[in-house]
């Protein structure tokens, strides 16, 4: 299980360059509608670099349909850190689209994600990404990768969701 939800980091693209493992440690989501994703920072540059810390995304959209761009929204919220140093506790909602990327059915649909809005403690921020469905499998969990830009630096989040059926989008 471990080995698919690397390989799925990977395929969003949210693999870290160190190849390190990233925590998936569940943390209280908020209270929405939509998939519910949990997982880590994986790399944050400018005055943000060296941060880390656990996040729970949950992705709300209408259903998909046959629609290729639909209105997405993502609630974002960071794990408690107690003492740990350079741990960063994201909170925030984004708006924006999600966007279906050309991909084939037997590996899952992808999703190319730009939305924008607040994140504490970065401030307004552009987010860019990658959701990632399950393909012709028995199950599995669909993925994130999102790049949240801000004035002062980026920060990378990769997060999964839990066990899904197969033929399952973000």
């Amino acid at each position: 299980m471990l080995v698919a939800g690397a390989a799925l980091l990977a395929a969003c693209g949210a693999a870290s360059p160190s190849g390190q493992q990233h925590s998936t440690t569940a943390v209280t989501a908020p209270l929405a509608r939509g998939r519910a994703f949990h997982g880590a920072i994986t790399a944050a540059t400018g005055r943000l670099a060296g941060e880390h810390g656990d996040v729970a995304i949950v992705l709300a959209h209408p259903p998909l349909g046959g629609n290729a761009s639909t209105p997405v929204t993502l609630s974002i919220v960071g794990a408690g850190c107690g003492v740990q140093p350079r741990c960063l506790r994201l909170n925030g909602r984004l708006s924006g689209r999600m966007t279906l990327q050309h991909s084939l059915p037997d590996v899952g649909h992808r999703f190319a994600i730009a939305a924008r809005g607040t994140v504490v403690p970065l401030g307004q921020v552009e987010a860019s990404g990658l959701a990632a469905g399950t393909g012709f499998i028995r199950s599995g969990r669909t993925g994130l990768s999102l790049t949240l830009q801000s004035a002062g630096g980026t920060v990378t989040v990769a997060a999964l969701s839990g066990p899904v059926p197969g033929r399952t989008d973000p």
